[in-house]
């Protein structure tokens, strides 16, 4: 990914980087960073080339997206009303309750457990609570039971968050993702952020 510091930086860190490399024989790939860092790279001569292989899906919560008009929006609004139906909750969890986040720890176990076929994974352990300082979470609740979790990764650079993990449990609602997106932007929306990226 991109680098972790400010642009101002960045020239510095990225030699830096590139002479520790080459001192010790690597070479060096980067992968899923952003089309504004590798022009940068391509441009300082830190990369020869370059492939795409997504877009990231950036949102502004300022903007409700299930105020967008035709098919998209009138999607979301029916999910939205289905999920309240049926009675789904969202609670932002914000730490001190060991007995919550057991639970929420139990989503993970059994989302991973339920996942079939063949999967591709870029970690090999879900640390739900490590590094919580830069995290929020939210939980989903159906029936007295929690049923999806989502945790958001904070972004400085863009004053915004960037969704790290979206787990549910077998058997949960079939709305309940959209559910949980919507009423975490809601609450990003309330607090006056610019900035939500889905990811790739």
């Amino acid at each position: 990914g991109d680098p972790v510091c400010s642009e101002q930086q960045l020239p510095e860190l990225m030699q830096a980087f590139h002479d520790y490399c080459k001192k010790i024989a690597k070479s060096i790939v980067y992968v899923t960073a952003t089309q504004k860092f590798m022009d940068w790279a391509i441009t300082h001569g830190f990369c020869q080339c370059s492939a795409a292989i997504g877009d990231e899906i950036i949102l502004n919560p300022q903007t409700d997206p299930r105020a967008r008009r035709g098919a998209d929006g009138s999607s979301l609004r029916n999910k939205y009303t289905y999920s309240v139906r049926q009675g789904i909750t969202v609670q932002e969890y914000t730490g001190g309750d060991q007995a919550l986040e057991q639970q929420l720890e139990a989503v993970k176990n059994a989302w991973l457990s339920s996942r079939k076929g063949k999967q591709l994974f870029l970690f090999s352990e879900i640390a739900v609570f490590e590094h919580r300082d830069n995290k929020r979470y939210f939980y989903a609740q159906h029936e007295g039971k929690i049923v999806g979790l989502l945790i958001l990764n904070r972004i400085d650079a863009y004053q915004g968050w960037v969704l790290n993990m979206l787990m549910l449990v077998p058997g949960a609602p079939t709305t309940t993702s959209e559910f949980l997106i919507m009423n975490a932007l809601e609450i990003l929306r309330n607090e006056g952020c610019p900035f939500f990226s889905v990811g790739t």
